[in-house]
């Protein structure tokens, strides 16, 4: 069984600039930090947490709800701005904040973290031979201008079937578990079952590098 296209691509750094002006970034979330940090022309990151009521926020559709949730985490974290990067003069240089969800579709239902073992299992026996989709938005702030860029970014991931006794496995050992869609997707003992990717490994884990340079990239030209 051959591995999934991504195998090889998971740690690449993220060039966005050419130019040497200095930028700093507000991260929403761990993982988002640890894709931002590779960023080489960035003065400052900071990492933020959006303390957010997410499963109070709900939508009909997977795109819309992604969107709200991006929305809601910025300005949660715009309303707590205090040390740090945020306590900058935001006139010069930019200041830039980066939020973001994801939820996985399966059999056309949205799946979100599981709230107990048992959702997990559900969530993963779904996959089993079958596709899901892994819908991404992407919410860029300027908090210099006020002016907000967004986008979607959704991969389709295409499974084997996936055996009984890997997913007690997974399932009891919890940690695997504790993301959207109730799988981390791009845990080496998940790519087996991984019959084709169509999309980016960086949008499978919850930040699309392409989408969010280009954002990045237009909103420092507004702002230039």
């Amino acid at each position: 069984m051959s591995s999934p296209p991504w195998s090889s691509t998971l740690h690449l750094p993220i060039k966005l600039l050419d130019s040497p002006r200095p930028l700093y970034l507000l991260a929403d979330g761990v993982g988002i930090w640890c894709v931002c940090v590779c960023v080489c022309v960035c003065v400052c990151v900071c990492c933020q947490s959006a303390d957010i009521d997410e499963r109070a926020i709900r939508r009909e559709k997977p795109e819309e709800l992604v969107k709200a949730l991006a929305e809601a985490k910025a300005d949660a974290i715009k309303l707590n701005l205090v040390d740090g990067c945020a306590d900058r003069d935001i006139r010069d240089p930019p200041t830039l904040l980066i939020t973001s969800d994801q939820v996985v579709v399966s059999k056309g239902v949205i799946r979100e973290r599981p709230r107990s073992m048992e959702e997990a299992r559900e969530f993963i026996k779904a996959y089993s031979g079958d596709r899901a989709l892994a819908v991404n938005y992407v919410l860029l702030t300027n908090l210099s201008t006020g002016a907000t860029k967004g986008g979607w970014d959704i991969p389709e991931i295409c499974f084997h079937h996936i055996p009984v006794e890997f997913i007690e496995e997974v399932v009891k050992e919890g940690d695997m578990t504790c993301v959207a869609g109730g799988l981390k997707l791009t845990h080496p003992s998940v790519l087996p079952f991984i019959k084709e990717l169509v999309g980016t490994a960086d949008g499978v884990r919850g930040l699309p590098r392409e989408l969010t340079e280009k954002l990045i990239r237009e909103s420092l030209e507004v702002n230039s």
